[in-house]
């Protein structure tokens, strides 16, 4: 019998079964991208998906995830699911879930499968909700640009008594 020690990660099982020339491995990717994980967008239709969840968890955990067919199916899944939308999604999910079921199984990919429309629907929330708040901050520095550059009263000036109140005296 095998054991832990002995699985290898497989390769990804939408990759062509041929090993990747050189040339066609992102030349974006981490030194230390490991060589088992899906390393070109020309062969994988995980990789997008896979680099962002791989890259918020080394991140996250400063070390790889673990990389084999199962996990590749699973992420397989999101993708078929979440389309272009799945890499932010992945990634918002490794970077801001900090439910402790989660943290403590160091975001699972199954548990990011079970719920990626959400993850997907808290990107764009979180996107539009970041738009809210420069357009605030845009009106706010453009409210203090005003202010700064109307005419100041000088302290030194004595108010101008109103005829009506002349006759008062």
């Amino acid at each position: 019998t095998e054991s832990t020690s002995d699985i290898k990660p497989t390769a990804d099982p939408l990759d062509a079964t041929d090993p990747e020339p050189v040339a066609d491995i992102d030349s974006t990717l981490p030194a230390d991208y490991p060589r088992e994980y899906p390393s070109s967008p020309a062969k994988s239709k995980i990789f997008a998906a896979w680099r962002a969840y791989a890259i918020a968890f080394h991140e996250r955990y400063k070390q790889w995830p673990t990389y084999n067919a199962a996990v590749a199916g699973v992420m397989g899944k999101a993708v078929v699911r979440l389309q272009d939308a799945t890499p932010a999604a992945a990634t918002h999910y490794v970077k801001h879930e900090k439910a402790p079921s989660i943290v403590d199984k160091f975001h699972p990919v199954t548990v990011f499968l079970k719920h990626c429309e959400a993850y997907a629907a808290k990107v764009v929330h979180a996107e539009q909700s970041k738009k809210r708040a420069d357009k605030a901050a845009e009106a706010l520095r453009e409210a203090e640009r005003a202010s700064a550059s109307a005419p100041q009263a000088n302290e030194n000036t004595k108010p101008i008594p109103s005829p009506a109140s002349a006759g008062n005296a």
